[in-house]
């Protein structure tokens, strides 16, 4: 193959395009291709950002092959639709053939769009030249026949295509984590570009949500409104359910009309925040203290909630009461389950694996703990193998444990596993970043626990009559994911370059 730049006239249509089939000439090639293109108007669309931008795509070359009928021309294997615009753009009378088959509406589309733009497309396109069909079969096939595990093209995520236009709703999303605002599963979710963002706007960009809590959340600005604890908290609840599953794209949250219940619902746990807030600092929204006074009082406020939670061992639902599951004295394995959060989100299905999807996905950047992560993930069903589960999990801790105090603390790694976990928790805990989720002194605090649920599962690896629940197992688990996200995201951090390359 060899990189060479053609002019418009030498270039053929495919006429066995994947897109349409065989064809009999080039004008039936191309009138086949408008048809699949919704008679036209992709191709139309594809000509105008040309004139627009004046080039074609320079990281985009044509692959050819030299033609199989005239060696002196060549034939697009890939690049087909582009070639098609130009030659609409670049020959008049093309348009007006009635083998094409346009509509008048389309075919004065075409005139117009050329004649505002005369000399706006290019004449000289860059191509690749490909000895075969065959030998350009793989790099076309990683073009169209999508990601392939990695090796074919990567489409974007809702989320990340927001982050690249930096609209409202990705200013939103920012306000929140430099407010401090996120929980680690939602950053999480957001660093990896699987925040469901356009679920999220279902809810925060509609107008009952706006008039309730005062965001306002446009194409490319985001006003956080009157009333910024209020609405940053509910934003920050929306987002907290959007990711445990409470909020989804279905039932009632399939319009924004239909999301009243849950608006309700969120403007309850929000009174009950600020109360809170309130009643420890005397802070209201009607005298607003400094950034610095509300920060202080929020932290006492979630302080003072855990405290009861720990008095208490139960954690109030989102309508202040108790619920009566809480109430019931901890198993050894979910000792610290409840103090993992501060409020209670309605609970999405059960998966029947051990761990959700997007959890500890900082992780996978350890081939050991992946490959542990991909059973607990996909492999081992928690109901059937609930030993197994427990075993990985185990492994699991200590991997962890073992790679946060090297690579993070930078200490020498202890052969005692149970000290190891809990020096890696309070190591953290001791070096909060600025930008911290806005629940890591819970998860952590629920984390310095894990060493007593290790000690129970390796008595589950030592005693192969011991029995074991899988009810144990996600309780072990739900005390222990939070801090075993924070720990992995700080040695993912640790590890990032410097700099940007």
């Amino acid at each position: 193959m060899e990189k060479r730049t053609l002019i418009l006239d030498d270039l053929d249509l495919d006429q066995d395009n994947p897109r349409t089939g065989h064809s009999r000439d080039q004008k039936e090639a191309l009138q086949q291709l408008l048809l699949v293109e919704r008679f036209g108007e992709k191709i139309f669309a594809l000509a105008a950002d040309i004139c627009e931008v004046g080039m074609l795509d320079p990281g985009e070359r044509l692959y050819v092959m030299a033609s199989e009928r005239d060696k002196t021309r060549f034939t697009a294997l890939d690049g087909n639709r582009r070639l098609a615009a130009l030659r609409l753009l670049s020959d008049p009378d093309l348009i007006d053939d009635p083998v094409l088959s346009m509509t008048p509406q389309m075919q004065q589309r075409f005139k117009k769009l050329r004649g505002a733009n005369l000399g706006r497309w290019p004449n000289e396109i860059d191509v690749v030249v490909f000895e075969s069909r065959q030998s350009a079969e793989h790099f076309i096939g990683v073009r169209h026949k999508g990601e392939g595990r990695g090796a074919g093209r990567s489409e974007w995520s809702a989320l990340q295509i927001h982050r690249f236009d930096d609209s409202g709703l990705w200013k939103c999303v920012q306000f929140l984590r430099e407010a401090g605002e996120l929980t680690q599963s939602v950053l999480s979710a957001v660093d990896f570009g699987e925040f469901a963002i356009t679920t999220f706007d279902r809810v925060a960009g509609g107008r009952a949500f706006g008039t309730r809590f005062g965001p306002s959340i446009g194409a490319s600005e985001f006003d956080i409104g009157p009333s910024r604890a209020r609405a940053t908290k509910a934003l920050a609840i929306l987002a907290d359910d959007v990711v445990s599953g409470r909020v989804t794209s279905r039932d009632d949250f399939a319009r924004a009309e239909t999301t009243g219940a849950y608006i309700e619902e969120v403007s309850k746990r929000v009174d009950e925040y600020l109360a809170s807030v309130a009643s420890t600092s005397g802070i209201t929204e009607e005298s607003p203290a400094s950034s610095q006074e509300q920060a202080a009082a929020a932290e006492e406020a979630h302080a003072s909630f855990n405290d009861e939670v720990a008095s208490t061992g139960s954690a109030a639902d989102t309508n202040g009461k108790v619920d009566e599951q809480d109430k019931k004295p901890a198993t050894t394995y979910g000792v610290a389950l409840a103090k993992a959060s501060v409020s209670v989100p309605r609970k999405p299905r059960q998966s029947k694996y051990l761990l959700e999807k997007t959890e500890l996905i900082h992780a996978k950047s350890n081939a050991k703990c992946a490959a542990i992560i991909d059973e607990l993930k996909s492999q081992v069903e928690v109901a059937k193998s609930p030993y197994a589960c427990a075993l990985l999990v185990r492994a699991l801790q200590e991997l962890t444990a073992d790679i946060y105090m090297s690579e993070v603390a930078g200490q020498s790694v202890s052969t005692n596993n149970s000290a190891q976990i809990t020096a890696s928790a309070k190591h953290l805990m001791s070096n909060m970043p600025k930008k911290a989720p806005s629940d890591m002194r819970d998860l952590l605090t629920a984390f310095l626990t894990s060493a007593e649920v290790y000690a129970e599962l390796s008595q589950v690896a030592h005693n192969k009559s011991m029995i074991v629940s899988d009810g144990h197992v996600r309780a072990s688990w739900g005390s222990l994911k939070g801090g075993m996200g924070l720990l992995w995201r700080a040695i993912y951090e640790k590890n990032l370059p410097a700099t940007e390359p």
